[in-house]
């Protein structure tokens, strides 16, 4: 009975950590909500004419009011100020940071491009399905979500809100990983979703190191830079 109870205290723990992911994934289903039964975005807004997709819409969309919920969510449990986000970084730390994002990306590329030519399989396939799937074309509105909205949004969910309560019931190590997993897991593939832990694990010790969101969100925001200039 102890051990039962135990383990629902466990999951429970959990559960409460995954809590502002509900935030993020309710954010979009009413925004999508929004745009399919307001008249004006039926009848006035052309997507094909626009060049980007409804889906590209919705998390441009929910990710701008993602950041105003999860600033004052963190304030309210966590009573950070505006300044605490970006204090604490100067040039120093931004060269390392790009430094550390140059060196990932080429490991990466490189292992991908092993895994390729030594199996022969498209191992990026289905991240360029994905990314198909939601229009990401070379647009202004798709390289601002891409290289502003989203590192901003992700980090202060994840390495913000998440992290944050996982620390409070787990140790850093746990907490760390747990969070990157999460992270991970909502990119729904396989490629982008391994990719996206070790990224994650990556953020959340430049955010254990530094003190403030700015530097993981520097570091987001080169990453996929990176993505957009060489796909």
């Amino acid at each position: 009975m102890i051990k039962i109870l135990r383990e629902n205290r466990k999951w429970g723990i959990y559960l409460n950590c995954l809590q502002p992911l509900l935030i993020y994934l309710g954010l979009q289903m009413i925004v999508a909500l929004v745009l399919n039964i307001t008249p004006f975005f039926r009848e006035y807004i052309s997507y094909e004419e626009l060049n980007i997709s409804e889906d590209l819409l919705v998390v441009v969309l929910s990710s701008f009011v993602g950041i105003f919920v999860y600033l004052h969510i963190l304030k309210k449990e966590h009573e950070i100020k505006i300044t605490e986000i970006i204090a604490g970084v100067n040039w120093k730390v931004i060269i390392r940071v790009i430094v550390i994002t140059l060196i990932y990306q080429i490991l990466f590329s490189g292992l991908i491009s092993f895994i390729h030519k030594t199996t022969n399989i498209d191992v990026l396939y289905e991240y360029k399905e994905n990314m198909n799937t939601l229009a990401i074309r070379k647009t202004a509105l798709s390289i601002f979500y891409l290289t502003v909205l989203a590192p901003i949004a992700e980090e202060l969910l994840f390495r913000g809100l998440i992290f944050k309560r996982a620390l409070n019931v787990m140790p850093e190590y746990k907490a760390n990983l747990f969070q990157a997993v999460v992270f991970g897991i909502i990119h729904l593939n396989i490629v982008q979703s391994l990719d996206c832990i070790i990224l994650g694990y990556i953020q959340g010790n430049l955010y254990c190191k530094y003190k403030t969101y700015l530097v993981p969100i520097v570091f987001h925001m080169l990453i996929n830079i990176w993505s957009v200039v060489l796909p």
